[in-house]
């Protein structure tokens, strides 16, 4: 064999390498992405979930959501809050005062979802958005066993609301109607140069990198003497790992194409002033809900999270909405 001949071997037997070194690395890649657009989440069944001194509620694989309020005996209306990313069941407290003084009887409940609000942060390895949905539905269940009889609505904030959408694809027959306050449908900057950096390096090396959300308490319905905490709350639990934003970001699209699917009485509140939607988007949105007990209510003037500082013409279209279709199931 020739010289030429051994080294032109070699450069083959080199080349054969590489394509498989970068078959593999591509393969691992494809399937990575798959995996972040997954709206799969398995938790293991160590235990029977359940409210624990009305604190904490323990999902099947013993993770603790912080609780927030409780159901009174002689109510007959459970309103579930599912809150906006990176605030907390907190978020609720004002709609709750709100609720107190109005000849209906509802309890308003929430939870912290994980690793944000007042729960334990998980090693970014075991983080997940999509556990969210898991654990909606373990709630619900629990409430409908422990609360039979009362109707069961959902209330979804900002992102909360796109998560409530999601879970109605397969899950809606667990309530009795939803309300979305402020959907998503928008992202009003884009990432910066630091964001797109580390969102490639997560997505080639490490899904565990942490990525920043630039979020301005300018932009929610709030009152100006609790615009300092509730960028404080922003700063604080706006970090997210890079899988979960790929997760958020595929839970977005699917909300926003699920409308179609939802078969249960819904109530859409938007803010006119919302950067995070398109009013475009948010109408066709609505148009495509075929469902007939459906109501949409712009309010002037206002920013995201109506819920925060909510008005008496949020309030009036959220009761009005409550009391037709309990006298449209009492009929």
């Amino acid at each position: 064999m020739s010289k030429s001949s051994g080294i032109s071997i070699i450069i083959i037997v080199v080349i054969i390498l590489a394509a498989l070194v970068a078959l593999y690395f591509f393969a691992s890649l494809l399937l990575k992405i798959k995996a972040f657009g997954s709206l799969k989440f398995h938790p293991n069944h160590n235990q029977t979930p359940e409210l624990i001194k009305k604190k904490a509620f323990i999902t099947s694989d013993g993770y603790e959501l912080r609780w927030y309020g409780e159901v009174k005996p002689d109510d007959e209306i459970i309103i579930l809050g599912v809150h906006d990313f990176a605030l907390g069941a907190k978020s609720f407290e004002q709609l709750t005062k709100n609720l107190t003084s109005i000849d209906l009887k509802i309890s308003l409940i929430s939870f912290d979802q994980r690793n944000f609000g007042q729960n334990k942060v998980q090693d970014a390895k075991d983080r997940s958005s999509i556990a969210v949905l898991s654990d909606l539905e373990q709630i619900l269940n629990y409430c409908k066993t422990t609360y039979p009889g009362k109707q069961l609505y959902l209330y979804g904030s900002g992102f909360g609301a796109n998560i409530i959408v999601t879970f109605m694809k397969k899950r809606g027959y667990l309530v009795d109607g939803i309300v979305l306050d402020s959907m998503i449908n928008f992202k009003p900057d884009k990432n910066s140069s630091a964001i797109t950096i580390a969102l490639i390096k997560g997505t080639l090396f490490a899904y565990t990198r942490m990525v920043k959300i630039n979020l301005s308490a300018a932009d929610y319905n709030v009152s100006d003497k609790d615009v300092q905490s509730l960028a404080q709350n922003l700063n604080s639990f706006s970090e997210i790992t890079v899988r979960e934003y790929f997760q958020n970001k595929k839970l977005v699209k699917t909300s926003l194409k699920a409308s179609g699917l939802i078969t249960k009485p819904v109530l859409m509140l938007n803010g006119s002033d919302d950067v995070f939607q398109l009013s475009s988007k948010t109408t066709k949105f609505y148009d495509q809900i075929s469902y007939s007990q459906k109501h949409h209510q712009w309010i002037a003037d206002k920013k995201h999270d109506l819920l925060l500082n909510p008005n008496q013409e949020m309030l009036q279209s959220l009761i009005e909405w409550l009391k037709n279709n309990e006298q449209e199931k009492n009929d």
